[in-house]
């Protein structure tokens, strides 16, 4: 299904395409067969991380900081990884007055430290728990605080963006004049090679190596 929508400059006009293809998440349940299958071949080199993948990212965690405070803008930026384990206590810090509104995509220990600091009557909305996708049934991380949801009569509510498929067009509306405009910011790791360097760039998701929405640029 094609659908069309008008943008209020003169780019033309924005196409809404809705087609059936292959999402990763349709195959999410043989992971641990597609990791049998392909970390041999990453072993023996016959798949190869592109080489310019996160430009020394990794290397360099305090220009991710920088990066996120400068350039997209957010008021405060940590490197988690800095801070010795003692999440709750940083958390703390950056937020005295305790966090109003907290977007989860990572649960486990985070979620331990962020119910902690909450507010009373705060509000979680739960989209992933991507600390424990990668993780055996013996690894996964329990969550320790959750009596702090009845103790400060917190509302912690899963998400998923079907549930709002149908708001798209009012997103749009919402969300483009504030892209146009710069106050809205998104990045792209845009790497180039062939569709068998895709495997490599999967697994890199999970280990930070991108920097912005991953893709793969097979040809003009």
């Amino acid at each position: 299904m094609v659908s069309q929508y008008k943008l209020k400059e003169p780019e033309g006009v924005h196409k809404r395409v809705r087609r059936e293809g292959f999402a990763v998440f349709d195959y999410y349940h043989l992971y641990s067969q597609f990791l049998d299958l392909v970390l041999p071949q990453i072993r023996q080199g016959k798949i190869t991380y592109v080489a310019d993948l996160a430009k020394g990212l990794e290397s360099a965690p305090a220009a991710l900081v920088d990066l996120l405070k400068e350039k997209l803008g957010f008021d405060e930026a940590f490197n988690y990884k800095e801070e010795g384990g003692e999440l709750e206590a940083t958390l703390k810090r950056y937020f005295p007055q305790g966090i109003g509104i907290y977007f989860d995509n990572v649960g486990g220990k985070t979620l331990d430290a962020v119910l902690v600091n909450m507010r009373d009557h705060g509000r979680i909305a739960a989209c992933g728990m991507i600390s424990q996708y990668n993780v055996g049934v013996e690894e996964l991380e329990g969550v320790k605080t959750l009596m702090q949801v009845v103790l400060k009569r917190i509302t912690l509510k899963g998400f998923n963006v079907n549930d709002y498929i149908h708001l798209y067009e009012d997103y749009l509306d919402f969300v483009l004049p504030y892209i146009r405009q710069g106050k809205i910011v998104y990045m792209q790791d845009i790497a180039h090679g062939h569709l068998d360097a895709a495997p490599s760039l999967l697994i890199g998701l999970f280990s930070g190596r991108n920097l912005g929405k991953q893709l793969l640029h097979l040809s003009d």
